[in-house]
């Protein structure tokens, strides 16, 4: 992976994505009996379904039977329906799409009560330090409120907020005393369906004709800031911009903000040398999808498919003609583990501190986890192979600040020659360096920090947990 012009793997995440974070996390079918459920416990809404529709919900089942089939059949007009009473399915189909909304929010929280799963802190670290390309079918906010909670740093010492990985479009609703967006060298997240905090018009033709409000993204763990929703005034008359998933999205797709989106990913994914799904099953009905896929990607670009059942997702791959698929059991932590290893490897290829070794040989280092943990670190060593590793001293500490402390201790760094290959603890755990950055505030001007990622355990099969 590429650090500064951007990784050649792009990530293309779905509705599994977010059920591995967190069980959680509703699935298709999971969201569509809430759902259901909500219409029947309000009287207003009730009113406003069929007796079949009503039947079926008290019976425990999805009218007709797909929550995408009922969407769309309440989203278009129907030939038998009179016109009154299309522009009443229409009002059902607005409310649904704003419970969803609230439904998937309500499931954002509850998951977020849970620690962070050690394979999404590696996963995030890993986008950051590369660069990558991350398109998303995801209205919830997990990606974002994990950025918030990992306080990732980019190679200037600047701080990662969730709405640098949008590289300001959407736009951001104003705030008082903020003019405008900074930007950090991090990854680039594109939400292809829209999200929770965003909103709009279905038909706007501009393309500020969606906003974001990231006043509604909170740190892990964490409640929205009340302080902090006076921007909120803005939207009180746009809905929440999400689009539904209906079979034809056509009428959504006519804002002009998606489209621009779905033009941008389309870009990404036809630069991709490497595409991996994650959580994402490629439903032949997403045809907006299927088409962008089938125009965009190059013949020799590699399909990594993560999955529950990746069989089907393979299976849909190949209707569009790719057949450079590999498949991981997203059930199968040992997989999933591989998967992670590689990436970082790929990352680690990529660190080349000759630029330190340019400034001086010896300097004051630490290394720095993404969740803020730090550990000095007191000598170069060789591993089994006779490659150079650094050694963290046994105690870490939480830094308050993104910058180096040194030990007191400067390290003889020619000794690593260009590459680092690990960073290597008491314990036995390792941790594979992303980033460096020279951070000038060392007793001789030369503290040096080593980005890396979760120091995990190396010495059996790496557990990652997807719940």
């Amino acid at each position: 992976m590429h650090g500064e012009s951007g990784s050649p793997t792009l990530f293309l995440v779905g509705a599994g994505f977010s059920r591995a974070i967190s069980a959680e996390m509703p699935l298709l079918k999971d969201l569509g009996l809430a759902v259901a459920q909500r219409f029947v416990a309000d009287s207003y809404l009730s009113g406003l379904l069929s007796p079949a529709e009503r039947r079926a919900i008290d019976e425990g089942r999805i009218p007709l039977g797909n929550v995408e089939v009922w969407l769309t059949s309440l989203a278009a007009s129907q030939p038998f329906l009179s016109e009154a009473r299309n522009l009443a399915r229409r009002a059902l189909f607005l409310e649904l799409s704003a419970l969803i909304a609230n439904e998937i929010e309500t499931r954002r929280r509850l998951a977020c009560e849970q620690p962070m799963p050690t394979w999404l802190v590696r996963l995030l670290a890993l986008w950051h330090h590369c660069q990558s390309q991350v398109l998303t079918f995801n209205y919830d906010i997990l990606i974002e409120t994990a950025v918030a909670g990992l306080k990732l740093v980019d190679p200037e010492g600047g701080l990662v907020r969730p709405d640098h990985v949008f590289r300001s479009f959407p736009p951001e609703v104003p705030e008082m005393g903020r003019l405008g967006e900074e930007t950090r060298a991090t990854f680039s997240l594109t939400k292809l369906h829209g999200s929770t905090n965003w909103f709009g018009h279905d038909a706007g033709a501009d393309v500020y004709s969606v906003v974001r409000a990231d006043a509604l993204v909170p740190n892990w763990g964490a409640e929205v800031n009340a302080l902090r929703t006076a921007p909120m005034a803005i939207i009180e008359r746009l809905r929440p911009m999400i689009l539904p998933p209906v079979a034809d999205k056509s009428l959504m797709y006519g804002n002009a903000s998606v489209s621009l989106l779905w033009r941008r990913a389309a870009s990404a994914v036809a630069q991709a040398e490497r595409i991996v799904l994650f959580g994402y099953s490629l439903p032949p009905t997403d045809t907006s999808t299927m088409a962008m896929l089938s125009e965009s990607i190059r013949p020799e670009t590699v399909m990594t498919v993560v999955d529950a059942r990746p069989g089907p997702v393979t299976d849909s791959l190949g209707l569009l003609g790719l057949d450079n698929v590999e498949q991981i059991d997203a059930l199968n932590s040992g997989e999933v583990s591989r998967l992670l290893s590689d990436l970082e490897v790929d990352a680690r290829r990529r660190l080349d501190v000759s630029k330190v070794l340019s400034d001086h040989e010896h300097a004051y280092v630490e290394v720095r986890a993404p969740t803020g943990t730090a550990w000095s670190i007191e000598a170069v060593a060789s591993d089994i192979e006779g490659r150079p590793e650094l050694l963290a001293a046994h105690e870490p500490r939480d830094l308050t600040a993104a910058q180096v402390n040194p030990s007191g201790v400067a390290i003889d760094l020619s000794d690593v020659a260009s590459i680092v290959q690990s960073v290597r603890f008491p314990d036995g755990r390792q941790a594979v360096p992303l980033g460096i950055r020279v951070s000038r505030q060392g007793p001789d001007d030369s503290a040096v920090t080593i980005d890396i990622s979760e120091p995990v355990e190396m010495r059996g099969p790496l557990s990652v947990s997807l719940r």
